[in-house]
């Protein structure tokens, strides 16, 4: 917040500025232009109360009032704490957030519940939800369009996540997706990102100090796999195209029980290199190259 001397010369250098030369969200801002922010986002809140008492409005200004808050700020070291050490702590604290949740995820729920150091962040990610526009279309883009047009989804295949195809959705404005989506994965390759950090020392020495702590991984697993791993406990993103065996609940997972069941029984011509004995993995193989239920490439998968 702003010390209370510099608010009333900041609001008169506000009042006489173009509003509209002021950015709407920050970025790389110079200390001016953030106090003359933070001066604009106080004085449209006066302005807020004052019509709120007077029983007017102005939505299109509301829309518009965000700041995502920079290194130094009280706000930000609340969202850095909250990330880091309150949601693994108290994770009954943060409804509806975990440690992969956005910075902008954590700042727009302190400023919810009160975090009167905080703004409604810009740039706020949101996953749709079954119900939505989006939702659907990104439903029929995973299940049918990936399959039957895989030109209009360059970069994507058959089992990329839910997040992948609203993130390319929402990129080219198609789809009723007007948000970006939380919680997509990427592959880590910046050396100064904590989670790079944190993969490297899991693979020179937590491996071979502590092997108990990697389940499933070994001194040989790629340094995607320790990404992966990293990503279930710590603050690394999942990581895109990696093998998944399909788990019950998912569409892949009632394709291949289908395929298996009554498929290949029925129309054995559909499965040329399978057989009744064929393994789950096998089939599960075969709608992935065939671009069905959104089958990603199983894992542990031998030669049929």
């Amino acid at each position: 917040m702003l010390p209370q001397l510099l608010l009333p010369l900041l609001l008169a250098a506000v009042s006489a500025a173009d509003e509209k030369s002021l950015p709407a969200c920050s970025g790389a801002l110079g200390t001016e232009q953030v106090l003359l922010q933070h001066a604009m986002l106080a004085k449209h809140r006066l302005e807020r109360e004052g019509n709120a008492s007077s029983g007017s409005s102005d939505e299109d200004e509301v829309e518009e009032e965000c700041y995502t808050s920079m290194e130094g700020e009280e706000c930000h070291s609340a969202v850095v704490w909250a990330q880091h050490h309150g949601v693994l702590e108290n994770p009954e604290f943060y409804q509806g957030l975990t440690h992969h949740s956005s910075f902008e995820e954590f700042q727009d729920f302190l400023e919810a519940h009160g975090e009167t150091s905080c703004y409604r962040p810009c740039n706020l990610c949101r996953t749709a939800i079954k119900g939505e526009r989006c939702f659907e279309n990104v439903e029929w883009a995973m299940l049918v369009g990936i399959r039957e047009h895989p030109e209009w989804y360059p970069g994507l295949a058959s089992g990329s996540s839910f997040e992948e195809f609203q993130s390319l959705l929402h990129g080219s404005s198609k789809g009723d997706c007007l948000t970006a989506p939380c919680n997509l994965c990427r592959t880590v390759t910046e050396p100064g990102e904590l989670c790079y950090k944190e993969v490297d020392w899991a693979m020179t020495h937590g491996i071979h100090s502590h092997p108990e702590w990697y389940l499933g991984l070994s001194a040989n697993s790629s340094r995607a796999e320790f990404q992966q791993y990293l990503s279930l406990k710590y603050d690394c993103p999942p990581v895109c195209g990696l093998c998944h065996t399909a788990e019950p609940g998912e569409p892949c997972h009632e394709g291949v029980m289908w395929a298996m069941k009554y498929g290949i029984e029925a129309h054995p011509a559909w499965y040329p290199e399978l057989s009744a004995n064929s393994s789950f993995e096998g089939f599960q193989a075969h709608l992935h190259e065939g671009k069905f239920q959104n089958c990603p490439m199983p894992c542990r998968l031998e030669a049929e």
